[in-house]
């Protein structure tokens, strides 16, 4: 029999989802797993936008409304109201996560949080069913993750680790300062990456893939993304990409412009380079492709689930400040390019602003702060030919997530089905 297990992700931002389907793509073939967005559903009792609104806003359409429209003091007032509220709340929040564990038919045999903030309610409420507690950060700057937990005792957590994605001293003083945790609470998973990134693509799989994704295969290659919070500043980086000349070092541009489901952005951007004397290519349902008046190739893709693919492809990444784009982009060994622009989020949220530090720190990539830097950054960034080389080792997150969690079952009172199991994990890896 299959053990359940219960992960905890919400809508503040892509990488808590992408955490959450991650997971369950590695664990399903050998747990239940089931996904909950644990702020919208579980702690709703909480959420006074949905109340006073009668359900047509809530607190994490609100928190996105605000990183969309980049209103950075409102978004900090938010955010360091929020971190208090929660944590006043937590007897309160350990109750209706009771309650919710209570109300299922089977409770779960593992909790894993991908989530900020609550984790300190979820956490007492966990001890007191005696379930096994993972705490999986979606960032590097884990501050968020452990807001409460410098009031929380050894003896009070029960059967619990935390998931480090890196073992860096950075991150360790981070968990020191922010908590009464010792060394054996901390394991080291990995970032919770997409099994796709750990892919060994090479130069054949590479030309395939740009093939299938319409790239002609002897061109330089950057992606530029910005997730719907980039939606009005990915037209700026792109007009600027669009004025590179048609040959750098030697070699031709092309450029991926990944507006998602910003059409708006889309039909900006094109307008704007017919207008300069650029033509329109072609046009699909997901991608349309123009060539820009300098002669650079201008691939502008709608959402599409083949982003992994497309950043195998890239020599260069351009993207915003988020923790799951810098891992994904880091664990595909690609050269990293972080928006610091004014507008960006990292202005005015810290633990996106730690990204920039870790990247410039272990020569990863750089940072930008102006679109106009692109125009000399894009060419330096490409010349340097050897993806980079982080001076730490980068965890199996695949196959270190299925031990840990193999191991927290059987320190549950769930161990005669781990023994089951076990034979599960010999006979998939054959």
């Amino acid at each position: 029999m299959k053990a359940k297990i219960l992960v905890l992700t919400c809508d503040g931002g892509g990488g808590h989802k992408s955490a959450g389907d991650s997971l369950l793509e590695i664990l399903s073939p050998f747990h239940e797993v089931q996904i909950v967005n644990a702020i919208d559903t579980i702690l709703e009792p909480l959420d006074w936008f949905k109340r006073l609104s009668f359900g047509k806003i809530t607190g994490e359409s609100c928190y996105n409304w605000l990183l969309r429209n980049q209103l950075g003091a409102l978004l900090k007032f938010y955010i360091f109201s929020g971190k208090r509220h929660m944590h006043v709340r937590k007897k309160k929040i350990a109750r209706i996560f009771c309650r919710y564990l209570d109300s299922l038919i089977a409770p779960p045999q593992l909790i894993i949080s991908t989530i900020p903030f609550i984790n300190h309610g979820l956490l007492l409420a966990a001890k007191q069913r005696n379930i096994p507690y993972l705490l999986l950060p979606t960032d590097l700057d884990i501050k968020m993750f452990l807001n409460g937990f410098n009031n929380i005792s050894r003896a009070d957590l029960g059967t619990f680790k935390l998931a480090l994605a890196y073992e860096r001293p950075e991150m360790m003083i981070k968990i020191f300062e922010e908590s009464q945790l010792e060394l054996d609470d901390v394991i080291y998973s990995g970032f919770p990456i997409r099994p796709a990134c750990q892919v060994c693509y090479g130069s054949e799989d590479i030309a395939l893939l740009k093939q299938q994704h319409g790239m002609v295969t002897d061109h330089h290659t950057i992606t530029l993304v910005m997730g719907a919070v980039g939606g009005m500043t990915i037209v700026e980086h792109a007009k600027e990409i669009s004025r590179l000349g048609a040959l750098i070092h030697g070699k031709k541009l092309q450029a991926n412009i990944c507006v998602g489901k910003n059409k708006k952005s889309q039909e900006r951007l094109l307008d704007w380079i017919v207008e300069q004397g650029g033509t329109i290519l072609s046009r699909k349902e997901h991608v349309t492709t123009a060539m820009s008046k300098e002669g650079v190739l201008l691939h502008i893709r709608g959402f599409t689930n083949e982003l992994i693919s497309i950043f195998a492809c890239s020599d260069l990444v351009i993207s915003k400040t988020g923790s799951c784009t810098v891992n994904e982009a880091l664990y595909l060994g690609k050269k990293l390019l972080l928006d610091n622009t004014p507008q960006s989020t990292a202005r005015f949220i810290f633990w996106e602003e730690f990204n920039i530090w870790f990247v410039k720190r272990h020569k990863l990539g750089s940072a930008f702060s102006s679109s106009k830097q692109l125009r000399a950054l894009i060419p330096y960034m490409l010349k340097m030919q050897d993806p980079p080389s982080p001076p730490f080792c980068l965890p199996d997150f695949q196959t270190n997530i299925k031990n840990i969690v193999r191991n927290l079952l059987s320190t549950g009172c769930f161990s005669e089905s781990v023994q089951d199991e076990a034979s599960l994990y010999q006979e998939k890896s054959q």
